[in-house]
């Protein structure tokens, strides 16, 4: 048998004869699993966008004059992957030889789409996405991610 409880919820409203699993401020399972995934999703673009700093904080890294990731780069891309939805795919990052951060989502080598993050407030992006369907271009990249890259993204 349920208790009954008294309790507020986050507008201060005071609910009388309510059991505890009625009460709208606790968190369905759905909420909680959403949570838990946006959780999981930010853990694991801090921990790859470290490993990329770790790996490329050293002047020609790739033995070819690469320039360091730079913090900038890094801040930008933990931005960009904290804005991505989480109805898309985390996408691989690499290193690139000017310091930027590079995401791809490569699907086949006829559908791929990739974005660059300097940390410029800019975002250069580069798709393929057919035989003869092609983008690339710049936006800049400062309160949330375009739509052109959303849209290039669910293109895939």
């Amino acid at each position: 048998m349920s208790m009954p409880v008294l309790s507020p919820d986050i507008a201060g409203h005071v609910y009388q004869n309510s059991t505890a699993s009625s009460i709208p401020c606790i968190p369905s399972s759905d909420t909680l699993s959403s949570y838990s995934h946006t959780r999981q999703r930010a853990n694991q673009a801090f921990e790859s966008v470290y490993e990329i700093l770790k790996e490329h904080q050293e002047p020609n890294w790739d033995g070819d004059n690469a320039t360091p990731v730079s913090q900038e780069a890094c801040s930008a891309a933990l931005r960009f992957l904290a804005m991505l939805p989480l109805t898309m795919p985390f996408p691989d990052l690499a290193a690139e030889p000017d310091g930027s951060i590079a995401m791809e989502w490569h699907i086949s080598s006829s559908r791929t789409f990739l974005v660059s993050l300097s940390g410029r407030k800019v975002i250069s992006y580069a798709g393929v996405f057919d035989k003869d369907a092609e983008t690339y271009g710049k936006e800049p990249f400062e309160d949330s991610i375009p739509s052109i890259i959303i849209s290039n993204i669910q293109r895939l």
